[in-house]
C-alpha cells in the first residue's frame, strides 16, 4: 500500500498540474480482486476467454465489432500481431490478449 500510495500521489500531482479532472470513483485493484476474478471466470464460462497453463486470454474473435472504436480492422491487427508473436506463444490467435 505504501508503494502504490506514492505512485498514486505522483499521478495526482501530474493531473493537477495539467488541470485535468479527477475521476469520481477510483477503485483500487487490490480491493476489488474478488470481483475481477469472478468477472474473468464468467468470461471463461461464456467462451469469451480461455485458460492455458494458468494464464487467461480474451478471445478477440468472439467480438465482431472489435477494433471498431479505434477504426482498426481485425485483419490489420492480425497482421501486426503476427509480426510480434512468439512461436512458443500459447494463445489461440495472435490478437488474443492476457487478462
Amino acid at each position: 500500500k505504501e508503494l502504490t500510495d506514492k505512485y498514486i500521489a505522483a499521478y495526482e500531482d501530474v493531473r493537477r498540474n495539467l488541470n485535468l479532472l479527477f475521476p469520481t470513483y477510483a477503485p483500487r485493484v487490490t480491493n476489488t480482486m474478488d470481483a475481477i476474478i469472478k468477472f474473468i471466470d464468467n468470461l471463461v464460462k461464456s467462451g469469451y476467454a480461455y485458460e492455458v497453463d494458468g494464464d487467461v486470454y480474451f478471445r478477440v474473435s468472439k467480438i465482431d465489432e472489435y477494433g471498431q472504436l479505434s477504426g482498426i480492422k481485425i485483419e490489420d491487427l492480425v497482421a501486426g500481431a503476427s509480426e510480434r508473436i512468439d512461436e512458443n506463444d500459447k494463445k489461440e490467435e495472435s490478437t488474443d490478449f492476457a487478462l
